[in-house]
């Protein structure tokens, strides 16, 4: 018999009890993974549920009485994921989320609540509460934790597997480990724009076009950090051609970043292509995410790529499936 799904248990702090209540009748309408195990009016009320209940989330809104939603997330940064719910007041939505994610949110939305959203904002935090969880302990050295390298790869384009690598890079940042984020697909600048309000003037080109051999500072010379504390290593906003550069100068950057031990997670997104580049660097991670979409084509080609990695002898433990799933049209509240 299949084993039960692990179900979700958030605790909603809503000061409008009519909303909080169509809260959860939406979020058990559109998941039955979903559970909500407490619904509170104010932060002091939603502070002690969360010591008493354990959740995997705590969903507020941010003006809450006595304890708002920024304070809370600031409070329970190591003990639940906090998703917080603004106002639609506030202009400058981009800085506001920031705000709210410096402050210890894993993510914020939008007031009215968009419930397909939400429900995926809440699968995705789980995602990289799974993903954490799967790392086994690495070896110490000199009492530094061995940095851990997780490779994406989607076999072709529109997977969602940069937008993946920008949202756990800024997780794993925002949750105190030191995180760089590679992006090794010089065909196009996808995660700085996912990340950053402008390119970049310093990239992976820049850098390749300095004589090796390099050093961590050179590489370092050549990276951007981001509000979260992520630091990118961005591909340049230009397509350009890969054929002067070999797959030495990329596993070197990975080589010398993880020898550093400077960072606790390297994390690479590959180029969708099959080519020197994407046979190579799964070889150096301890973690591949083979990200694709439910359709036809994207199993395709995850099967091509999944054969691929049975040829190199990559141990299939190492190798995980990410399927981006899709949901209804979404409704507001």
């Amino acid at each position: 018999m299949e084993a039960e799904k692990k179900r979700t248990r958030l605790v909603l702090a809503e000061s409008n009890i009519d909303l909080a209540k169509s809260l959860v009748r939406l979020l058990e309408m559109y998941s039955d993974q979903i559970e909500c195990v407490e619904v509170c009016q104010n932060g002091e009320a939603a502070l002690a549920a969360v010591k008493a209940h354990r959740p995997d989330i705590l969903l507020t809104e941010d003006r809450l009485p006595i304890l708002d939603g920024r304070t809370l997330a600031g409070m329970l940064r190591t003990t639940c994921y906090t998703i917080i719910l603004y106002s639609e007041g506030e202009i400058d939505q981009d800085r506001t989320i920031r705000v709210f994610m410096n402050a210890g949110a894993s993510d914020a939305l939008q007031k009215p609540v968009d419930a397909a959203g939400l429900v995926v904002s809440i699968r995705n935090v789980m995602q990289c509460q799974r993903l954490e969880q799967s790392y086994p302990e690495l070896m110490k050295r000199d009492g530094k934790e061995a940095p851990r390298v997780i490779v994406l790869f989607g076999g072709k384009g529109g997977e969602g597997g940069t937008t993946l690598a920008v949202n756990m890079g800024a997780i794993y940042a925002m949750s105190g480990k030191s995180t760089i984020l590679l992006d090794f697909d010089i065909t196009n600048g996808a995660a700085a724009i996912n990340m950053l309000p402008s390119q970049p003037t310093r990239n992976l080109l820049t850098l390749f076009e300095e004589e090796p051999p390099w050093t961590v500072d050179t590489i370092l010379g050549h990276v951007v950090q981001h509000e979260s504390g992520l630091v990118l290593l961005a591909s340049p906003s230009l397509p350009v051609y890969r054929d002067h550069y070999k797959i030495e100068h990329y596993l070197q950057v990975v080589h010398l970043l993880r020898e550093s031990r400077k960072y606790e997670i390297i994390i690479v997104d590959l180029p969708h292509e099959l080519n020197d580049i994407t046979a190579d660097l799964p070889g150096v991670a301890d973690r591949i995410l083979l990200v694709a979409r439910p359709n036809l084509k994207s199993l395709q080609s995850l099967y091509t790529i999944l054969r691929l990695m049975i040829q190199l002898n990559i141990p299939r433990e190492l190798i995980s499936v990410v399927l981006n799933e899709a949901l209804p049209p979404p409704t507001e509240l």
